[in-house]
């Protein structure tokens, strides 16, 4: 059983994006000292492009990803056009900033150790871009830090990426699936977490609860 010490961080990984860029004019400064140049379009690249270089190509899942039936409870975002659905019989609300003070919402599985949250933005960025920021703020405090699966996916008619990521935090090995939405309304990361060795077993019900995302 994870005591919340560890819950807490463990969800430190999931910043948001004003947490990771700090802006200054047409270049920004991340939390490591990197410079990014920002776009006019919403996108940004490295300064060094050493690491844009390596990026890989995403695939396309051919699948297309609706709401499960039981997900039967409506969340909307305050801060952008975000919604999602979920079971109120397998998920509840915990107290704000008990995992994550950047979270809008905050959530725990009832019975299995699964920790969810919703965190929006009002800018857009980039998709691509958002989840390399969130493969970036993992990188920061993990080790071994490595992406299991990563792909577009086609949520609810909504364009997203899918991405899994593994590494260790603080000595915990952890997993965490989430899916990556923007648009002129602002950037969202809809993402659960667990432990590394119970990730395959609660898998089917994190991406029940992903496949709920919806935009309003």
């Amino acid at each position: 059983m994870l005591t919340s010490r560890y819950i807490s961080v463990l969800a430190t990984v999931l910043f948001t994006l004003g947490t990771s860029l700090v802006f200054a004019g047409e270049k920004a400064f991340t939390s490591t000292g990197e410079i990014v140049i920002l776009n006019s379009d919403g996108t940004w690249h490295y300064e060094n492009q050493s690491r844009t270089s390596q990026a890989k190509v995403i695939k396309t899942n051919s699948k297309k990803f609706k709401k499960p039936s039981s997900a039967s409870f409506p969340v909307k975002s305050k801060v952008n056009n975000l919604g999602f659905w979920m079971n109120p019989a397998k998920w509840g609300f915990t107290k704000k900033g008990a995992l994550n003070p950047e979270a809008e919402y905050e959530l725990k599985h009832k019975k299995l150790e699964i920790y969810a949250m919703a965190i929006t933005e009002s800018i857009e960025v980039n998709l691509d871009n958002l989840a390399e920021i969130a493969l970036e703020n993992m990188e920061k405090v993990g080790t071994n830090v490595r992406v299991v699966t990563k792909e577009y996916r086609i949520v609810n008619g909504q364009k997203v990426i899918f991405m899994e990521m593994s590494g260790v935090v603080n000595g915990i090995k952890a997993t965490y699936m989430g899916y990556y939405h923007s648009n002129s309304k602002g950037a969202s990361q809809l993402l659960a977490f667990t432990g590394t060795a119970l990730a395959n077993k609660y898998k089917p019900e994190i991406i029940k609860l992903l496949n709920g995302l919806v935009v309003l």
